[in-house]
């Protein structure tokens, strides 16, 4: 062993204290700039929970909870910006030219990067999108507890009104002020296509009722002696009274349901083994397993999504490497662009399989594959520069 590659050998753990050192301080400072941007993307979301009625605790636990579930977002590109940042600094000052020039490989200085982005995307797949699962089913929880206890806020909210089959006019505020006047309400009558109208005059919050004055109630009901009308019905009354609980139970028809991105792995990988076992069991039967099948493949679909976004972090931080590199003094521009349309290209496929949730193989292939061309080129354009070819 020479002189040279042995000094080179004992230089390599300061050189990758340096360059773990500043990849982390870009890698920092680009996510927590994400975070902020991803947040405030969330505005709307936010501003639909105050509407229902949110104290300010509630709606800071409500912001907490939302912050685990853009962090797997927020990684990933992170990523990227550090490593493209990091390794475009070192060809500009020439400090990757002074390496090579010391006997060492590009694979030796991109080691220290590929080994921390493998560490957090373990830490990512194991720890931060189980959190993630159980801070999104958190928020589920605390809006539909909102909605469940108070009734009146989502009276005002026009559009989850009208999601519910419901129409609500009037003047004043039940939430804010108690009371309200000329209040209309419009709502579908069962399961026909039918309307049902509710007029009050004056309408006022006491405890736990709503009391109204001055009512009428109008709808219809079929008649089974003519298919040409149905018969119409019109009751009124001086002052009668609803219960906010009965209120709750007919604005809040949606129930809260457990869905795959609210379980952590371990409770994914069991449904996923329990589906299978009910796919062999009608299989044996002879039973139809579509409707199983359906559910299989959502879990499984689910566990690919989780590991492509956890692989990208590596991805990501191989590709930025590569393409942040360059030699010579002439630094093209064009690099960069091939690395934006490699990002834009994953995040197409990425979104792709996320809407085929039903089609396991298409789906894995839209998960999977952008990894092997992002990694290929990569690779491709990092053994090009280790040779000494000079590429754009």
């Amino acid at each position: 062993m020479t002189f040279t590659k042995l000094g080179a050998l004992f230089t390599l753990p300061t050189l990758w204290r340096y360059f773990l050192t500043q990849y982390i301080k870009v890698f920092s400072l680009s996510f927590f700039g994400f975070l902020a941007i991803l947040l405030s993307m969330r505005l709307e979301d936010f501003a639909h929970f105050l509407s229902l009625g949110a104290d300010l605790p509630a709606t800071l636990l409500y912001m907490i909870y939302q912050i685990p579930y853009v962090l797997q977002i927020a990684l990933p590109i992170s990523s990227l910006i550090a490593s493209l940042y990091l390794f475009q600094k070192l060809s500009q000052n020439s400090a990757l030219t002074s390496l090579r020039a010391a006997g060492i490989s590009l694979l030796e200085i991109i080691t220290p990067l590929l080994l921390f982005s493998i560490t957090l995307a373990l830490i990512t797949f194991y720890l931060v999108l189980d959190v993630s699962a159980t801070s999104h089913k958190r928020a589920k929880e605390l809006e539909f507890q909102l909605r469940s206890m108070n009734p009146l806020a989502l009276m005002h909210n026009s559009k989850a009104m009208e999601e519910k089959g419901f129409n609500v006019d009037m003047k004043g505020s039940l939430q804010r002020d108690g009371k309200a006047t000329d209040f209309i309400m419009a709502m579908r009558n069962g399961e026909s296509d039918k309307i049902a109208l509710f007029l009050a005059k004056n309408m006022k919050v006491d405890g736990t009722r709503l009391i109204g004055s001055n009512l009428s109630f109008i709808s219809t009901f079929e008649n089974e002696e003519s298919n040409h009308f149905d018969h119409l019905v019109i009751e009124n009354s001086k002052e009668n009274l609803i219960q906010l609980q009965d209120l709750s139970k007919a604005v809040n028809t949606k129930r809260l349901r457990l869905s795959n991105d609210d379980m952590k792995l371990a409770l994914l990988v069991a449904k996923k083994n329990d589906m299978q076992a009910k796919v062999e069991e009608k299989t044996f039967l002879g039973q139809r397993k579509r409707y199983v099948n359906r559910l299989l493949f959502r879990v499984q679909t689910e566990i690919s999504r989780r590991i492509s976004l956890s692989l990208s972090i590596v991805s990501f931080a191989l590709l930025g490497a590569a393409f942040g590199t360059s030699f010579g003094r002439i630094h093209s521009r064009r690099r960069l662009i091939y690395a934006l349309l490699l990002t834009s290209f994953f995040l197409f496929c990425f979104l792709g399989a996320k809407g085929m949730e039903g089609a396991v193989m298409p789906a894995v292939l839209l998960y999977f594959l952008p990894h092997l061309v992002l990694i290929g080129a990569a690779i491709f354009r990092l053994v090009r520069m280790q040779k000494g070819l000079q590429i754009s």
